[in-house]
């Protein structure tokens, strides 16, 4: 009887030795699968980082029309739409972002963030509108639908687009300053052309980066967004002796200075000359001496 009950306890000693392993390894595989849901749906989430919109509008970004505050998660399906005058940042690492302009709308896709309408600047991730696909996980581009055309811009690193039902364009690759016109369909592809510096210029200046206070990420890799480095100011220079003063120019000595003579004034010793009266010469003087002869009367006609 003995030998029974020692056996019946054995067995269930070994029984329990046994449950507790793999209970153990059940509780950490629940453990660590739990974990990895969670992180897999924190990895497919974009969280809303900043909104910018005028000072008088409110209840301009919605998720499934339900307006939405920073901070709010977009999970896979959901669609995010921006009023007029109103634009979102979304974030999912330090890495991957992107930014939703005025008058549009987004919608996370499995393997892509699906824009229906307006523009987006992408960073890192991939995006799609209509039948096109853009693998942007090398470089930061804009993505715009205009009527029934996408136009896709890669302002840093490079791109890859394709168009899985055009055989001809299964993959197109897009450089730095690059951009390509595509229908929605996918049946019209247009050539890759080169962008001016004008046109970056006008997009890194325009409603997709201006008003923003948080950087897109990877936002230093685009050129025209690089703050030139400020050269310093070289200091003045502090000399402890005070710099030599040169002596004022002393004149020559084989020089001496100018007399002026002054003007000369009349002497006391000269006099004004006398003007003598004219004399009279010595035949006038005895003319005028001798007297006039007498005066002979007139005899009357008939006397002797």
């Amino acid at each position: 009887m003995s030998v029974n009950v020692r056996h019946w306890v054995s067995q269930h000693f070994i029984l329990w030795a046994l449950c507790f392993p793999i209970a153990g390894v059940g509780l950490t595989l629940t453990i660590l699968t739990t974990d990895w849901s969670s992180t897999s749906q924190e990895k497919r989430q974009l969280r809303v980082v900043e909104i910018v919109q005028q000072p008088n509008l409110s209840d301009t970004v919605f998720v499934n029309q339900q307006p939405i505050q920073v901070g709010t998660s977009l999970t896979r399906g959901q669609q995010l739409t921006t009023q007029a005058g109103a634009k979102v940042a979304l974030q999912k690492t330090d890495a991957e972002g992107a930014r939703l302009g005025s008058g549009s709308s987004l919608t996370l896709e499995k393997d892509c963030l699906q824009l229906g309408n307006g523009s987006v600047v992408i960073a890192g991730l991939s995006g799609c509108l209509g039948a096109i696909i853009v693998n942007g996980t090398k470089g930061i581009y804009t993505l715009e639908r205009i009527n029934y055309s996408a136009e896709i811009k890669v302002l840093a690193g490079q791109v890859e687009v394709a168009v899985p039902r055009n055989p001809m364009a299964q993959s197109i690759p897009l450089q730095q300053d690059q951009k390509i016109t595509i229908g929605l369909t996918g049946d019209e592809v247009g050539p890759v052309r080169l962008m001016l510096p004008s046109e970056t210029q006008r997009i890194a200046n325009g409603p997709l980066f201006q008003g923003f206070q948080i950087p897109l990420p990877k936002q230093a890799e685009i050129a025209e967004l690089r703050t030139p480095p400020i050269a310093p100011t070289p200091a003045p220079s502090i000399s402890s002796e005070p710099p030599p003063i040169s002596p004022a120019p002393t004149p020559s000595a084989s020089v001496q200075p100018t007399t002026i003579a002054p003007s000369p004034t009349p002497s006391a010793s000269v006099k004004p000359t006398a003007i003598a009266p004219a004399t009279p010469s010595p035949a006038t003087v005895e003319a005028s001496q001798q007297p006039a002869p007498p005066l002979r009367p007139k005899h009357a006609p008939g006397c002797s």
